[in-house]
């Protein structure tokens, strides 16, 4: 860190602001160059903002079962392609909005970790989107995050997913996952530019 501030342009300031760091290239010389700006530019995902942002999540996943074919229904049904998920997010309940939530803290540590950030958008500033490979890392990111959360919380494998038992057919490694629930993790992560920016903000690369 002292490195860091040394090689940082603070001449005649009185405030350290992210404009005074040094380059991309410099800050590679002590720490992770794209993780130190992604922490820097990170913004705190609490309170009203989070819960927009959840909301948004549940409804682009909602978007995404309807255009392959899901339909509502009480409990899950791969098979059937039945979800409960395609409930409005209000009337979802408080484990599944956490769910959402936890999703949605995460999303600027996915971006970090593909050299984006999230930020306020500016007047007809588009979102980048992710190549296809970083796509998938992403995505078995996510699966990762809602797997160890969901053993946190009580489930275990099962099949078929039952609900009242806390048994998920989804509960193994990525590898070992179907196309169809790669799919759902793979539209989730794709849809995280037009989750941010339902709520005012984009997606960008982590400024050189």
């Amino acid at each position: 860190m002292e490195a860091i501030i040394d090689m940082s342009q603070l001449a005649g300031t009185t405030l350290f602001q992210r404009s005074a760091l040094p380059s991309r290239a410099q800050l590679d010389l002590h720490v992770d160059g794209p993780q130190f700006l992604a922490l820097v530019h990170c913004l705190d995902l609490t309170g009203d903002l989070l819960d927009q942002l959840a909301a948004a999540a549940h409804e682009v996943y909602r978007e995404d079962l309807e255009r392959r074919g899901y339909r509502p229904g009480p409990v899950h049904d791969e098979a059937a392609k039945i979800s409960p998920s395609l409930r409005p997010y209000a009337d979802l309940a408080e484990e599944d909005k956490e769910q959402n939530r936890a999703s949605v803290r995460d999303i600027p540590a996915k971006l970090a970790r593909a050299g984006y950030v999230m930020t306020p958008a500016m007047s007809g500033e588009a979102s980048s989107g992710f190549p296809g490979g970083l796509l998938d890392q992403l995505a078995e990111d996510e699966h990762d995050r809602w797997m160890t959360a969901k053993a946190a919380a009580g489930w275990t494998y099962g099949t078929p997913t039952d609900e009242a038992a806390r048994q998920h057919e989804a509960m193994v490694p990525w590898a070992d996952l179907p196309d169809s629930q790669k799919d759902k993790d793979r539209a989730l992560v794709a849809g995280i530019p037009a989750i941010l920016s339902r709520c005012g903000y984009a997606v960008i690369p982590i400024p050189p």
